[in-house]
């Protein structure tokens, strides 16, 4: 077995945890040091401190893609490089799910009204059975999210960059009919990858074509789609609300009119979050660094010059 010396940034592990990673000729590092020779992290510090990391063998990405790291950094080549695909699934669809019930029951108004002292019963709830949802990218989360939906009552579609099946979804389309079909769904959920075949995907012309009646997610990254675009839709009024967790500039501006429009519902990217998570976290890293000791393909591993 390899000698590694792991720095976790993202994850802080306990004295426990630490003596099973000792089982796999892990020793764990708390300072980043030039005898670093594996990382967890997320991808933002590791594309940050990459030039620090001459000795690197194993590197496990505690996000979801990869698409802020130059897989073609010199420390980068013939390094072992997976993500954490799969993590995030149960929290990302109960913020779907969640952030719909709100919108649909009202549930934001009886806050207001409480706050209020006021007593202003609505008999205007809608439920989400029948529904009709298209799901945008039918990868694990976008599963997770079909799943959750179809459980719900919705009728559930997915457009996605190759065919798949699945049990929760009626049609899966390619992603070269958004154009066309995109308008027929009262529901729309993006959870495309970010890659530089999906950047920019969701152009204006595609979000003109939505439903009056449609209330767009966005719990992928804020590139797939033309945020100026979106803007005019909404302040249009061309569909009925947008939910959004990801921004193209994070922290969000405080002048930018995602805050001040009445149809769009702002959360500072946090679908992702659950304590869960860093459980599933150190499970993910101690399979990956058992496949890794064994010689064995790890699981979402990705090569240099790809993305997740």
């Amino acid at each position: 077995m390899k000698e590694l010396t792991l720095f976790s940034r993202f994850l802080t592990l306990k004295p426990e945890q630490i003596e099973q990673l000792k089982s796999l000729h892990v020793t764990v590092s708390k300072t980043l040091t030039p005898e670093v020779n594996a990382i967890f992290s997320d991808q933002f510090f590791i594309e940050q401190n990459v030039q620090q990391l001459p000795k690197l063998q194993y590197l496990q990405v505690a996000t979801s893609g990869t698409d802020l790291i130059d897989l073609n950094h010199p420390n980068l080549i013939g390094v072992t490089v997976s993500g954490s695909r799969g993590i995030f699934n149960a929290s990302m669809a109960e913020y779907v799910l969640g952030q719909l019930i709100r919108f649909y029951r009202h549930f934001g108004f009886y806050q207001t009204t409480q706050a209020a002292q006021q007593w202003r019963p609505s008999r205007h709830g809608e439920e989400l059975t029948d529904k009709k949802v298209a799901v945008i990218g039918l990868g694990q989360i976008g599963q997770a999210v079909a799943k959750t939906l179809s459980f719900m009552g919705c009728q559930v579609d997915a457009f996605n960059r190759r065919k798949k099946e699945s049990f929760y979804v009626k049609n899966v389309y390619p992603l070269s009919d958004l154009q066309e079909k995109i308008g027929g769904y009262d529901i729309v959920v993006f959870c495309l990858a970010l890659t530089p075949q999906t950047k920019g995907l969701l152009t204006s012309s595609i979000l003109q074509a939505l439903s009056s009646q449609a209330v767009l997610i966005n719990i992928a990254r804020a590139e797939i789609l033309d945020e100026t675009a979106l803007i005019e839709v909404l302040q249009n009024k061309k569909i009925r609300h947008a939910i959004l967790d990801t921004f193209q500039q994070e922290p969000l501006a405080k002048d930018h009119p995602f805050w001040t429009l009445d149809n769009v519902t702002v959360t500072p990217h946090i679908s992702f979050t659950s304590p869960k998570n860093l459980e599933r976290m150190f499970d993910a890293l101690v399979t990956n660094l058992t496949l890794f000791q064994q010689g064995e393909r790890l699981i979402n591993q990705v090569a240099t010059g790809e993305s997740i």
